[in-house]
């Protein structure tokens, strides 16, 4: 039962409200103090480059592995949970690591929890919030991901058909990848441009490629990424494969 409602009310809502800012601010700070770390690390890592590029690429492996929030990104790492939450996030474009979500997740709960608690006083409707308010924070981002990886799907055929173009224009498949990521929409453009990236300081083709089916799991884009390595190993009319591919999804969607 509600206890005095106007003031439980109240009370309850400043403890959410409270618990909720403050969780978004230390999420924030963490956000920033992460970015200012890897601008430092880039900044050392480009001193480096003249001095040893071999040095420099060490640093850049070492560099991927570092996150902010260890100590969460550990404990979702015990349970499991950090590679699904980290390609999660990839394929929802957000900006967050796994330890900021933690921190999100974590906070959303408490805010829930403390809000029940102080209106209701039962212990297991709070617990109930709890849960269910820890499990906000995944329920947007994994809505965010299907929707992007459904919108990626809908515009990959004018990406085919953009690759197709180039090459029969006689662009090597790479400038194929460049074309693509400035010409075709969003999402596509902005994970060919990643893709291109790779490439362009160093990642191998194939594994750049191989990189791209990993991050948006679509069959169709593994058909293009593995038509393209076949491609280049046995050889073939790649142009008359993207337009077969690009004409069947058409005709699904």
């Amino acid at each position: 039962m509600v206890t005095q409602a106007p003031e439980a009310l109240s009370v309850a809502i400043a403890a959410f409200l409270a618990v909720a800012l403050g969780t978004i601010s230390i999420a924030l700070l963490w956000q920033w103090a992460r970015d200012q770390r890897r601008g430092t690390i880039v900044r050392r890592q480009l001193a480096t480059v003249q001095d040893s590029t071999a040095a420099a690429e060490g640093s850049l492996l070492r560099g991927k592995s570092r996150e902010s929030l260890e100590p969460l990104v550990a404990l979702a790492r015990r349970f499991g949970w950090a590679d699904t939450i980290g390609a999660i996030l990839v394929q929802a474009a957000m900006t967050w690591d796994v330890g900021t979500f933690m921190v999100l997740s974590m906070g959303s709960a408490l805010a829930f929890l403390m809000f029940t608690l102080l209106l209701f006083g039962s212990p297991v409707i709070s617990v109930a919030a709890a849960l269910i308010g820890g499990l906000g924070p995944w329920l947007y981002v994994r809505n965010r991901a299907r929707r992007r990886l459904s919108d990626f799907e809908e515009k990959l055929p004018e990406a085919l058909d953009l690759l197709a173009r180039a090459v029969r224009a006689g662009h090597p498949i790479g400038s194929g990848i460049k074309i693509v990521a400035d010409e075709a929409p969003e999402p596509v453009a902005s994970e060919f441009q990643r893709t291109f990236e790779e490439q362009r300081f160093g990642l191998p083709f194939d594994d750049s490629m191989i990189a791209l089916a990993s991050r948006m799991p679509l069959v169709d884009l593994q058909m293009l990424v593995t038509a393209i390595l076949v491609q280049r190993e046995v050889g073939g009319n790649l142009a008359e494969v993207l337009d077969n591919l690009g004409e069947v999804i058409r005709q699904r969607f």
